[in-house]
């Protein structure tokens, strides 16, 4: 359990000791969440004599917890605005870093022309760069945009060099 738990196995035992009450907490150990117990263990003359953990792995749950969050402040942010521009700025917010790295929305102008509305980079020292490279980037024509083909073909393509 001590590779598990580390520095949280002395320090709830310590806690548990100390209080002699029952000790929850929920740590994240290479990506995985666990819920651990501590329990005191008393002898025949009630002193304290140790203590009994219980450790439950609860990833999935918390990963559970995390998408219904995401999905009520998705909902919170489209039903926030009527401008799009708004909405879709506030929308990469909330998806990166949840979702990806990076995020930017397209949209279809009336005039035949797809134009960049939104952008975050999850890094905040490429974020001033990447506002850079969108605020100099001409709108496209829709027939030669890769989003464009996308949807034409049904499939994605790779765009090696930008």
């Amino acid at each position: 359990m001590q590779s598990v738990l580390g520095m949280t196995e002395v320090t709830a035992f310590l806690q548990v000791q100390e209080t002699q009450r029952r000790e929850r907490l929920e740590i994240q150990v290479s990506g995985q969440w666990y819920a651990v117990t501590v329990d005191p263990m008393f002898n025949q003359q009630s002193a304290f004599n140790g203590a009994v953990y219980r450790v439950v792995d609860i990833t999935d749950r918390r990963r559970a917890e995390e998408s219904v969050r995401f999905l009520s402040e998705a909902s919170a942010v489209l039903s926030a605005s009527l401008d799009y521009k708004i909405t879709l700025n506030k929308l990469s917010e909330l998806v990166v870093p949840t979702l990806g790295d990076f995020c930017f929305f397209d949209v279809f102008g009336a005039d035949e022309q797809i134009q960049r509305v939104a952008w975050r980079h999850g890094d905040p020292t490429k974020q001033e760069w990447f506002n850079q490279v969108q605020d100099n980037v001409p709108p496209q024509e829709v027939k030669y945009h890769p989003v464009t083909k996308a949807l034409v073909e049904g499939e994605s393509s790779l765009i090696s060099k930008v």
